[in-house]
């Protein structure tokens, strides 16, 4: 039951970052920038739900390591995706007067720890 539903909220996970790019349109973000957010929060993700559903660890390695880059991250104007993660429970933290600080992302502390018991 636990690889299903950890199965269900990466596919959701996937669906939404579809549509944030389908509906956000691509402005005038370079092509390597829309790549990388389209690998990183669509196709791992989907790779992910995969390997939950199958009980492939390898697949859930991978998604593991991609949510826990993403449980701590920087604010700032020199951020290398175009858009923000398509599902996120953020706590601010640090000093945001001056547009620089780091957000907390709760949702992929919890994603990454049920994908670590899943690995092991």
């Amino acid at each position: 039951m636990k690889f299903k539903l950890a199965s269900i909220v990466l596919a959701i996970f996937s669906l939404l970052a579809i549509g944030v790019v389908a509906f956000s349109g691509m402005e005038n973000n370079p092509l390597v920038n829309i790549f990388s957010y389209l690998v990183v929060f669509i196709l791992i993700p989907a790779y992910g739900a995969y390997g939950a559903w199958y009980k492939r660890r390898t697949a859930l390695f991978v998604a593991l390591m991609v949510f826990a880059c993403q449980s701590i991250r920087e604010v700032g104007g020199d951020s290398w995706f175009p858009y923000f993660s398509p599902f996120s429970l953020a706590i601010p933290f640090g000093d945001f007067s001056d547009g620089q600080g780091y957000l907390v992302d709760c949702f992929a502390i919890v994603m990454a720890m049920s994908l670590a018991a899943g690995c092991s």
